[in-house]
């Protein structure tokens, strides 16, 4: 597992989540490859690009037109101690993050219940209902700000205007002061740090820290135990297996692959067998 801490505090630096290619690659590091696709080109040229020796009051490099799609970044130090570098135009739009696709791909690692979001104020959107444990059904929102100020007027925004709690989500806690957390907690409200929540994996996905509370979803049955837990619970219900993946609503195949370990525990179809081995099946109507 691998914490993504450059990412969501890149998120927390860029002014509007709004910047070139350069500056989101400078402050993600090696985590720019995750947030990569969720970049939309804006028609925008940015003003500035990243210089590898800033220096007081000359940095950044200061992007030229030069005409006929021909871009260049200058240093504007008079030493000139950094070298010029030609640009393409992608390379000189600034990028905004796209919050629907985002949002839409961290809120199930997370737990929630997505809906396309809503805006809510200053970098503030509704982005679904959670389904975790601590916060069911409640309404979930993403802040992602560069000041704390800033942040704390959101914060006291939402708790104005909305009645019962509900939960926030930041990339960091660097914004969660003693005095916004006792407010927090007075209502109520949760409150997930991204970059305490999701690692990624071997694979390269976004895992959470808690699969257990971000979802109210079983955990999935180790793959070794799954021809005997089926076993036991056909004994138990004295019903047979087919009755288990009909119900579920999945093909013979799809079962046997998920027995196997075959299907993604994350699937739909993964997901459904394991409801029912957890919660039964319906009762049989009496003749």
């Amino acid at each position: 597992m691998r914490k993504l801490s450059q990412l969501w505090r890149a998120l927390e630096r860029i002014p509007g989540l709004l910047a070139v290619p350069g500056f989101w690659r400078e402050y993600c590091g090696p985590d720019f490859p995750l947030i990569e696709p969720y970049l939309q080109p804006t028609d925008h040229v940015g003003a500035t690009y990243p210089c590898p020796h800033p220096t007081a009051g000359q940095c950044p490099r200061k992007i030229v037109d030069y005409g006929d799609g021909e871009f260049v970044a200058i240093c504007r130090d008079p030493y000139e101690s950094c070298a010029d570098v030609p640009l393409v135009r992608k390379e000189v739009l600034a990028h905004r993050l796209d919050i629907v696709a985002f949002t839409k791909a961290i809120s199930p690692v997370l737990g929630i219940r997505w809906h396309p979001p809503e805006k809510r104020g200053d970098h503030t959107w509704g982005i679904g209902l959670s389904g975790r444990r601590s916060s069911h059904n409640q309404p979930a929102y993403f802040i992602a700000l560069p000041e704390s100020r800033r942040f704390a007027v959101t914060v006291n925004s939402l708790l104005l205007d909305i009645s019962g709690p509900f939960l926030i989500l930041s990339p960091t806690n660097r914004h969660r002061s003693i005095e916004i957390q006792q407010r927090l907690q007075a209502r109520g409200v949760g409150f997930l740090s991204l970059e305490e929540q999701l690692l990624l994996d071997e694979n390269d996905r976004l895992v959470s820290v808690d699969p257990t509370e971000a979802s109210d979803e079983p955990a999935p049955t180790p793959v070794a135990d799954r021809t005997r837990v089926v076993k036991a619970f056909t004994t138990r219900h004295q019903r047979k297996v087919k009755d288990i993946y009909e119900t579920a609503g999945v093909d013979e195949s799809d079962f046997y692959k998920w027995r196997r370990g075959e299907l993604p525990d994350t699937s739909q179809k993964s997901r459904d067998v394991e409801r029912i081995l957890h919660q039964g099946l319906p009762r049989r109507l009496s003749k």
